[in-house]
C-alpha cells in the first residue's frame, strides 16, 4: 500500500481537538481516516471499542471497513463503523427507548392520512414531508417552525401538520429517519438531570401503584430507560379493547381497533387495513361499522374477522353494564391472551406481562364502569410522568452503574425478591446492586399485603439490618 501523501498524514496523525479534512472525490479520505484510527489504535493506546467511524451510505460503511481491515487487522471487526442512521438507532435503543421505525410507502400513508385527518388541500404530500424534514434536519422544533412562519397561510397549516404528524408518531410509538438524528441530538445535547431520589424496584409490573400515587399528587417523575405501566404494549392492547368495546363509534374506537384488530394474530395485512379504512371513509362510518358491513373476499380473513365480531357485539351491546375488570378477564379467556403475550403452552404467573395485566385488572377492580376506569388510565399526564428532573423510577437492573443521594427500595418480598424461581445468592447479589446505590439514605420497604392476600417480608431486610 502506498504511504499517505504529506496533508494526508497530517490529518491521520492529528490527536487533539476537532479535525475538518476538506478535499474532492477519490483525494484518498477514506484512506486517510482509516489510517487515523490505526494511529489511535496503535499508536496511543485507544481501545478499539472507544473509535466510532460513520458515514451516510451502507455501502461507504462497509467500504470503511474493507479499508480498515489492512490498517488493523482482527481488531478492525472491534471499531464501529455505521452509518448515522443505524448509529442513532442503536443509540436510542441502547437508551431502552421503545419504537419502529417509520418510512417508505408506510410514512406516505401514515402522513396522507393525517391530510385527509386534517382536510388540508393546499399543501401537497412531498411538500409536507420534505417541510417536515428540513425543519427537522435543521433542528427547528414545531413551536420554532410555527414561530417562523407567523402569518404564513401555508406555513401555518404545515406547522399544524408538523405537530399532528409527531404527536401521532408519538402515540404509536414511531420515529422516521429524521427523528432518530433529532433525538439522538437532544440526547447529547441535554445535560445530564440531576436525580436526587431514586425508586427501585425487582419486577416491572411493580412500578404500577408508584406511578399511580405520583400522578394523583402530581410529583415528577420518569421511567428510567422504560415505558410506564399503561404504556406497555401488553397493557396498551387491553386498554384499547376496553376503548373499541365502550365508544365503537368515534376517533378513538377507530384507533383502538386498528390497534386490536390483529391481537392476537389473525393475519390482517396492511393492505386489508388500508382498504377498510377506505371504504369506512367513502361511506361516512367508523371503523367497526365498516368491518361489519365491508364484504371479505379471502376466506381466512372472512373466518378471522366473523369471530371477532362474534367476540365484541355481545360486548359493546352490554358495555354499559360492564365490569372493567370482569371485562379484562373476559377477554384474557377469550383471546388466549395470557398465553399469546408470554408464548408459552402454559404461562407461568412469574411472566413480567402477565404480572402486568395482573395489575392492570388489579386497577381496573376499583372502577364500576369501563369509561371511568379509562378516563383514569387516560389521566397519566405526559408532563408528569416523564420529568426527567422527577424522581427515577426503575427496576434494580436498569439502575446498575447509577449512584443517588436518596433510593427508596419498594416491594421486598418473599417470592418477589427474592423471586420464586430464582438463585438464593444471585438474588441475594440483585438485593445488593439496588441497596447499594444509595449515597446518603436508603430506604427499605414491604407491603403486608400483595394480591390481596397476607405478605412476608424478604429475608434480605432482616440481613440488610442484622438481625437475622
Amino acid at each position: 500500500m502506498a504511504e499517505l501523501n504529506e496533508e494526508q498524514e497530517e490529518a491521520a496523525s492529528f490527536l487533539e481537538g476537532i479535525c475538518a479534512v476538506i478535499a474532492v472525490p477519490g483525494s484518498g479520505k477514506t484512506r486517510t481516516m482509516m489510517e487515523r484510527i490505526g494511529k489511535l489504535v496503535k499508536d496511543h493506546g485507544i481501545a478499539p471499542e472507544s473509535v466510532l467511524g460513520l458515514t451516510f451510505t451502507r455501502n461507504a460503511a462497509e467500504e470503511m471497513r474493507s479499508r480498515l481491515i489492512p490498517v488493523l487487522g482482527d481488531q478492525a471487526s472491534r471499531v464501529m463503523l455505521s452509518t448515522l442512521h443505524s448509529f442513532c438507532y442503536w443509540v436510542l435503543k441502547s437508551e431502552g427507548r421503545v419504537f419502529e421505525i417509520l418510512s417508505g410507502k408506510d410514512q406516505l400513508i401514515f402522513m396522507r392520512n393525517i391530510l385527509k385527518q386534517l382536510r388540508i388541500k393546499n399543501v401537497s404530500l412531498g411538500m409536507a414531508l420534505g417541510e417536515i424534514s428540513l425543519a427537522k434536519n435543521n433542528l427547528i422544533t414545531v413551536d420554532e417552525f410555527r414561530d417562523l412562519y407567523e402569518g404564513d397561510k401555508i406555513g401555518s397549516r404545515i406547522s399544524d401538520i408538523y405537530e399532528t404528524y409527531d404527536l401521532q408518531k408519538t402515540k404509536k410509538m414511531l420515529l422516521d429517519f429524521d427523528d432518530l438524528l433529532f433525538e439522538v441530538y437532544k440526547l447529547f445535547s441535554s445535560h445530564p438531570a440531576i436525580k436526587d431520589i431514586a425508586v427501585l424496584y425487582r419486577a416491572n409490573f411493580q412500578s404500577r401503584t408508584i406511578e399511580e400515587v405520583f400522578s394523583r399528587l402530581k410529583i415528577p417523575y420518569h421511567i428510567e430507560n422504560g415505558v410506564g405501566f399503561y404504556r406497555r404494549s401488553e397493557v396498551k392492547v387491553l386498554l384499547d379493547y376496553l376503548r373499541l368495546i365502550v365508544n365503537p363509534d368515534s376517533e378513538q374506537g377507530d384507533e383502538a381497533l386498528m390497534t386490536v384488530i390483529n391481537v392476537p394474530n389473525r393475519y390482517v395485512s396492511r393492505q386489508f387495513s388500508s382498504d377498510l379504512e377506505e371504504f369506512a371513509q367513502k361511506r361516512g362510518i367508523h371503523l367497526y361499522d365498516a368491518l361489519k358491513s365491508m364484504p371479505i373476499d379471502v376466506p381466512y380473513l372472512r373466518k378471522f374477522m366473523k369471530e371477532f365480531k362474534k367476540l365484541l357485539d355481545p360486548l359493546i351491546e352490554d358495555s354499559q353494564n360492564q365490569n372493567p375488570a370482569d371485562l379484562i378477564s373476559l377477554l384474557r379467556g377469550a383471546l388466549d391472551y395470557d398465553r399469546w403475550i408470554s408464548d408459552e403452552d402454559i404461562p407461568s404467573p412469574d411472566d413480567v406481562k402477565i404480572q402486568n395485566i395482573d395489575q392492570l385488572q388489579l386497577s381496573a377492580s376499583r372502577y364500576k364502569d369501563i369509561q371511568s376506569f379509562l378516563e383514569y388510565t387516560d389521566s397519566f399526564e405526559q408532563e408528569t410522568s416523564n420529568d426527567k428532573e422527577g424522581t427515577a423510577l426503575m427496576t434494580v437492573h436498569k439502575s446498575k452503574g447509577l449512584e443517588f443521594p436518596v433510593v427508596f427500595v419498594i416491594g421486598l418480598l418473599e417470592g418477589i425478591c427474592p423471586s420464586k424461581k430464582g438463585d438464593i445468592e444471585e438474588e441475594r447479589r440483585i438485593a445488593f446492586v439496588a441497596c447499594s446505590r444509595a449515597m446518603k439514605h436508603l430506604y427499605l420497604s414491604y407491603s403486608l399485603n400483595y394480591l390481596g392476600v397476607p405478605a412476608k417480608k424478604s429475608i434480605f431486610i432482616d440481613e440488610a439490618m442484622g438481625t437475622k
